[in-house]
């Protein structure tokens, strides 16, 4: 089910940046709900970011890479950081693979994208969803909010927008 999401309001953002782990007064996280127009995927990627690259310390957030800090906190940019970031590394290659579908992904899924020739830059990584590589790369990914496990069957699934970002990544 999809729910399309207005701008947060300023509290609400100020409320949801706590949540992921960033830690500010209320002042500076109205005000980087502000620099990212409310926008719900932007603050759940920068919020992760700053909960982990800077233990939460949102007075840091001048360090985020130029492509997370794009006025508008527009959710394609903040995906090119992400993707600037894991280039060359297996959450690179979890993601474009579930950019193939429209979809929750399930193993069966995920395994028959790796079964015959390897793909570069899609299944050349990682040796499919029981490695502890691809493991592991999804747990980062979970961690950040990018892709979540969903249950039963512990589907892997991510926003619709970096779906589409992923597929278009890997068509291109």
């Amino acid at each position: 089910r999809q729910v399309v999401l207005g701008p947060l309001p300023e509290s609400a953002g100020a409320e949801y940046l706590e949540q992921l782990g960033v830690k500010g007064t209320y002042d500076e996280r109205i005000q980087a709900t502000k620099e990212y127009d409310g926008h719900a995927l932007s603050l759940t990627l920068v919020g992760r970011h700053i909960a982990i690259a800077y233990a939460g310390d949102i007075r840091l957030r001048d360090k985020i890479p130029d492509l997370l800090r794009i006025p508008g906190g527009r959710a394609k940019l903040l995906m090119q950081g992400y993707e600037q970031w894991f280039e060359g590394k297996a959450e690179q290659q979890v993601l474009c693979i579930l950019g193939l579908f429209d979809y929750p992904a399930s193993n069966a899924d995920i395994k028959a994208v790796f079964a015959g020739t390897r793909i570069v830059d899609l299944t050349n990584r990682v040796d499919g969803p029981t490695s502890e590589l691809w493991q592991y790369a999804v747990h980062q990914l979970v961690d950040l909010k990018l892709v979540s496990r969903t249950s039963p069957g512990n589907l892997l699934d991510c926003h619709h927008l970096v779906r589409e970002y992923f597929g278009y990544t890997l068509k291109t």
